[in-house]
């Protein structure tokens, strides 16, 4: 589901900026495709992190790729999910699919509090670890 999201919302978000248009546009893109998919999206933290996609993010997707060529626009992607959107959010829109055993809350708040600049590294998979069964 993650993934999922993560692909619409750059879709629409790279789809948008390719078009010529500003910044502002592109995160009105991305606050509208979050709202889609039952998250709300702080646009003033959607803007300085979209502002950050690379030209080559923005191409791949002009040419028909549906998705980011970079491991940096896929984190770009993925940090406006998470650092934009509440904790609630996240469990209900991204982690909804997971099974009833996970603490979606709790991981949702391991990724809320996580340095997403790196992606997911080992400190992120330690503070997720509680949240999975019992």
């Amino acid at each position: 589901m993650r993934t999922r999201s993560i692909t619409i919302l750059a879709v629409a978000l790279l789809g948008l900026a390719a078009c010529g248009n500003d910044q502002s546009d592109v995160a009105d893109e991305a606050v509208k495709q979050g709202a889609e998919l039952g998250m709300t999206l702080d646009k003033a933290c959607v803007t300085p992190i979209a502002e950050q996609l690379s030209d080559d993010d923005v191409k791949s997707l002009e040419e028909g790729s549906d998705v980011v060529t970079s491991p940096e626009g896929e984190i770009l992607i993925g940090r406006m999910m998470i650092e934009c959107a509440s904790s609630e959010d996240i469990a209900e829109g991204l982690l909804g699919d997971l099974p009833d055993d996970v603490d979606k809350m709790c991981i949702a708040e391991a990724m809320k509090s996580a340095d997403l600049s790196v992606g997911m590294d080992q400190a992120m998979i330690e503070a997720m670890t509680p949240c999975v069964g019992g």
